[in-house]
């Protein structure tokens, strides 16, 4: 195995290459690695700020002199910057142990790549991306479409078009960037459209060989298969309300908000993932334009962040992202900047499970910079023959060790990765 010593470099650059070559979501993710040290283990944690409201005030021409009300951020005494949590959550590692048998073959360096290393190293970089994905997915509440009942054709491609244009109507700018990723089915129900519509002969062409979906809305696709399922099973649901008036986040962002619900079945078990809506009487709360306060004509929708049993007469708390935060109320009340639906649930506003069906399996659409990651440096001591290179975001770590049973050379491939929603409303999932 001399050879293959020597060759460690080489094999580190290859098993490089091939982890950068496995995926798709992980070089659109905003990392945020410089804020976290060399070796900070599984467990560390950084707050990020939401961006911050600003106070703007306009006067008429009949009105100078007089400074009208307007709700952006509260007083600057009482301004509490919100944030969120970005955490080194999980640690992966691939192990390749060359066996006695082939100790004695001296294998080459290619016959290590692609006989030890070459699928497994592939094999990590998507289990890394099902994970960022899963997490997109489970921190934000977004969805176009009806879940159960997947979308074709050009009603598929009306979706896409009204998931971009959610997040134009809920303050994001369009930077060109964002991303729609697509499970395989979408993909063929996607491609006779995506090869006729607004694409000339050599774009269609191109398609045709490749199978590609192109770019659709400003949206970039590709079809991926790592994309989570995102179905639940209650087993009888009931009828559930919303119990008390009012409830909400408060009047600043954060993360989740614990609505008091009663209605469900007794003993019914709501897992994480179960998606809602909300309906005051006959109208549906949807979310609002920031600062003009325009309702979107899209419902609002959250995910259950934690899974909870309701009680033996129905009633739950639920944890709930993303935050749901309404207008102000009362005397002499006025606009709240962080205000992000139409209205605040009334008692008895009737919650509607979204997700509670057969199959669901939604695409993913995300800006550049909605979804943070970390991946710090992994630690190895001089004496350890290792090599680290970032690949998209991650830090990869080439690790050459052995097994104090036989002493047979092992390989290890390592990265510690975590993942967060920045902006809950920069992603969204596809019907």
């Amino acid at each position: 195995m001399a050879n293959t010593i020597k060759a460690q470099t080489r094999i580190a650059n290859k098993v490089f290459y091939r982890f950068k070559q496995a995926g798709k979501f992980l070089s659109k993710t905003n990392f945020k690695n410089e804020d976290f040290k060399a070796s900070e283990n599984v467990g560390g944690a950084y707050n990020y700020r939401r961006p911050s409201k600003v106070t703007t005030v306009s006067t008429a021409t009949d009105a100078i002199g007089t400074v009208p009300t307007v709700g952006s951020a509260p007083t600057y005494s009482s301004y509490t910057e919100p944030t969120l949590q970005l955490v080194v959550a999980k640690k992966f590692a691939q192990r390749f142990v060359i066996s006695q048998q082939d100790m004695t073959l001296a294998l080459t360096e290619e016959q290590v790549l692609s006989r030890q290393v070459e699928q497994g190293v592939i094999t990590m970089r998507r289990q890394i991306e099902a994970y960022a994905a899963g997490v997109a997915m489970a921190g934000t509440g977004q969805v176009i479409g009806t879940p159960g009942a997947p979308a074709t054709g050009t009603t598929l491609l009306e979706n896409f078009s009204k998931a971009a244009a959610l997040m134009n109507n809920r303050g994001l700018e369009d930077d060109g960037m964002r991303v729609a990723l697509v499970t395989e089915a979408q993909s063929v129900a996607m491609q006779t459209y995506g090869r006729t519509l607004f694409n000339p002969t050599e774009v269609i062409s191109k398609l045709f060989r490749t199978g590609g979906l192109g770019q659709y809305s400003n949206l970039n696709f590709a079809h991926t298969p790592l994309l989570p399922g995102d179905k639940v099973t209650i087993a009888s649901v009931g009828s559930p309300v919303i119990d008390g008036a009012g409830q909400s986040a408060g009047a600043v962002w954060t993360q989740t908000w614990t609505p008091k619900t009663k209605g469900w079945t007794p003993g019914a078990v709501i897992p994480a993932g179960t998606l809602i809506k909300l309906t005051n009487g006959s109208t549906d709360i949807n979310w609002v334009v920031p600062d003009t306060f325009v309702d979107t004509g899209t419902p609002a929708t959250f995910r259950v962040v934690s899974t909870v049993t309701a009680d033996g007469s129905g009633n739950a708390t639920l944890t709930l992202t993303e935050p749901l935060i309404g207008p102000l109320t009362g005397a002499g009340a006025s606009t709240n900047g962080y205000q992000n639906v139409t209205a605040l649930p009334v008692d008895g506003a009737v919650i509607t499970v979204l997700n509670n069906v057969a199959t669901h399996s939604p695409a993913l659409v995300f800006d550049s910079n909605a979804v943070l990651g970390v991946s710090p440096e992994i630690y190895v001591p001089p004496s350890i023959k290792s090599k680290t290179e970032r690949i998209d975001g991650i830090s990869v770590t080439f690790i050459e060790s052995a097994d104090p049973f036989n002493f047979a050379p092992i390989w290890e491939v390592q990265a510690m990765v975590g993942f967060v929603d920045g902006l809950p409303e920069g992603v969204v999932t596809v019907c």
